[in-house]
């Protein structure tokens, strides 16, 4: 079994027949950006060859003398049979000298279904079990979790220098709009005490956590500003749907919110949020902290929730959302949205909203 250059009528062909098969439609590269790095010397492909027989391919983005693995697939008929481990094992002497080696996995941690889940472990531990260590870094791409990966021993791991090398890949490979919109570095967050202080620093977002440690969140209530006046009317506010694939409260009608980031104050983490889910920017100063909470979970760990509020302007053209953590969005009267609310939180919280609605 061997690797070998393909040329680019390889490439067109084992686009249009296999990658189909092998690849979700929404991770397959435009064909033309991958012929065009080929023309330009920053795309490598490669074919797994038994004999004469194309068994199966590995594509590379290449930059000077780092690599980053783009696509690695079997061919059906040959799968289950130890062909995908050769496969890793012949890309790491064909790139022994390489500097970096890079490989993106799925995070199953984010994984919504146990199906999902279970088959995202597997292809992880592939990876460890033939050679490749986990450098820590949690990223998303085009809206899907990937811990990264690299072929080679477990190194101490830069992950400022590991990032840029990232985006370095997919820099000189995506349009700058399309690179700017769908990378970003996945969450690190700090550990607190139920008081507040600091346990743990920037530790990965996911990491289990143990009795007695909460992470901080934020959640914002958005109130139009052309609603009435406090105490001449109802107010209307901004709501949003959860995503009908998220892991907790699916299809939940909503508030806009989510973790703080390790180093980041509530108050900057709160403006993020709605930047990110919404595409509305609202000044720190017009973000104002209406009341703290905190939520207990049954396994003594929890949640230092600080609920901001603002006044915010309807969209002309409409709303624009994250569709990978929403939904939907509309706008909905005070009564509607505290019943919604109301239906996953306690009276305590909920006589919170109450006291903004009298407040914002």
């Amino acid at each position: 079994m061997r690797l070998e250059r393909l040329d680019k009528s390889q490439v067109e062909e084992i686009y249009k027949t296999k990658m189909q098969e092998d690849f979700p439609a929404d991770e397959i590269k435009p064909l033309k950006a991958i012929l065009q790095g080929i023309d330009k010397g920053i795309y490598e492909p490669c074919g797994l060859f038994e004999d004469s027989e194309l068994i199966g391919y590995a594509f590379f983005v290449k930059l000077g003398s780092d690599y980053l693995l783009d696509y690695l697939a079997v061919h059906s008929d040959m799968r289950n049979k130890g062909v995908g481990s050769t496969a890793v094992m012949l890309i790491a002497n064909n790139l022994k000298d390489a500097d970096n080696v890079i490989v993106e996995v799925e995070d199953p941690d984010y994984a919504e279904a146990a199906s999902e889940k279970d088959l995202q472990t597997r292809r992880y531990n592939f990876y460890l079990r033939n050679g490749c260590t986990d450098t820590g870094l949690r990223v998303k791409c085009f809206g899907v979790p990937f811990r990264i990966l690299r072929m080679g021993p477990q190194q101490k791991e830069d992950h400022d220098k590991l990032w840029k090398l990232y985006q370095e890949f997919y820099r000189v490979m995506l349009p700058k709009e399309m690179f700017e919109k769908n990378l970003s570095l996945n969450e690190y967050i700090d550990i607190f005490s139920r008081d507040g202080s600091i346990i743990k620093e920037a530790v990965p977002k996911h990491t289990p956590r143990l009795p007695g440690e909460y992470i901080q969140h934020v959640l914002v209530i958005m109130k139009t500003v052309d609603s009435p006046k406090t105490g001449k009317g109802e107010g209307q506010y901004i709501v949003q749907q959860r995503s009908l694939k998220a892991k907790y409260y699916a299809g939940k009608w909503d508030m806009t919110g989510g973790g703080v980031k390790s180093g980041e104050s509530p108050k900057e983490a709160a403006c993020r949020e709605v930047e990110e889910e919404l595409s509305i920017t609202v000044p720190p100063e017009d973000m104002e902290l209406a009341f703290e909470y905190i939520k207990e979970w049954d396994d003594g760990t929890g949640l230092l929730a600080s609920i901001f509020m603002c006044r915010v302007e309807v969209p002309k053209d409409g709303f624009k959302f994250n569709t990978y953590e929403v939904n939907d969005v509309k706008v909905m009267p005070f009564h509607e949205f505290l019943e919604h609310v109301r239906d996953h939180n306690d009276e305590e919280f909920c006589r919170g909203l109450e006291d903004i609605e009298k407040r914002l």
